[in-house]
Parts: C-alpha cells; structure tokens; sequence
C-alpha cells in the first residue's frame, strides 16, 4: 500500500508542477503595455455647409494621435429627386484642427461626388434606367470647432465656399453658404 502511494504521489507531482512552475513564470513576466489608438474620431450630422445638398452624415478622423492636425471626413448625402433624375452625393475633405483644446479653428479641401441616375419611361413603356456622374463641388471649409477631449458632443460652425465643376456649369462658384454640424466626438 506505502508502495501505491508513493507511486500515486509521484504521478501527482509529475503532472501537476510542469503547471506551476508555468504559472509561476507567467506571473512573474513583464509585458509591455500595449497603447491603444487615441486618434480624435467624431460622427456627426452636417446641414448645409460642405456636404452638396442639405444636410449630410460624416465620418471624421485624425491621421495621428491627438485633436490636432490633419484628418480625413467622408460623407454620404440624402439622395435629392428631382422628375426623373435622382441624385447622390458625398462629401470627400482632407482638413487641419489647429488646436489640441476644446474649441479649435479647422479648416480643409476637397469635393463634393455626385452621381445622377435618371429613370424614365420610353415611347414603347420600356422603363430606363442610366446613370453617370455629371458633376462635382469643389469645397473649402474655415471654421470653429467644439470637440469633446474624450467623448461628448461635437459641434461645428463654418464658411463653406464651394465650386461646381462640370461641363454644363463654367465652374460656378457660391461664396456665400455656411453650415453646421453637430454628432459625437470621441477617442
């Protein structure tokens, strides 16, 4: 029976202390801690302003660290129906924060896309369907910036000049035209 148990025990220590003497090494390593992304990112709704039509939903997001510096915004449209032809659009700008606080000056550039799909009955009740894009905004936004440090609400108010570009318009400009935002900030 000694003989047994001695044995018993043996088989116990050989399974069991590989297990501790692992745990007791992983405990006892550091790893280094892993940094997480703090790049200021906001969602938010933008009426007038820089988005084409109306009002527009936007995606902002600095490329580094932080509230300040350059960033990129994406944006898509409400789709505007006009007879037989509807129209969509969104907003495309690189712009700059000037400051790491919470009210900050931004300025930026880009465009605006917009695709016109037409959609019409023909003399033999054929319905057509093409689309091409037709034209586009050239825009600029100068403003001020209310941005949250972690997360909280964003709002923006800003001039926003805008070209349009296209065979049919001679580069017509409206340098008169403001707009608004307000969504979410965070980090």
């Amino acid at each position: 029976m000694k003989k047994l148990t001695g044995y018993l025990l043996l088989v116990y220590l050989g399974l069991t202390l590989p297990h501790c003497a692992l745990a007791q090494t992983d405990s006892i390593r550091i790893s280094k801690p892993t940094i997480p992304d703090r790049r200021a990112k906001a969602i938010y709704m933008e009426a007038f302003g820089s988005s084409g039509f109306y009002y527009s939903l936007n995606c902002d997001m600095r490329f580094r660290k932080g509230l300040k510096g350059w960033g990129v915004r994406v944006g898509i449209t409400k789709p505007v129906t006009v007879g037989v032809a509807t129209t969509y659009s969104g907003p495309i700008l690189i712009n700059y924060v000037t400051s790491e606080r919470s009210v900050a000056l931004e300025a930026g550039l880009g465009i605006v896309v917009a695709n016109t799909r037409y959609t019409h009955e023909d003399q033999y009740n054929v319905i057509r369907k093409y689309s091409h894009y037709d034209y586009n905004y050239g825009v600029a936004n100068v403003g001020i910036r209310v941005q949250p440090k972690r997360t909280g609400i964003m709002w923006r108010l800003y001039w926003a000049p805008n070209w349009v570009m296209g065979p049919d318009y001679n580069n017509q400009k409206t340098l008169m035209w403001f707009g608004t935002s307000l969504g979410v900030g965070f980090k």
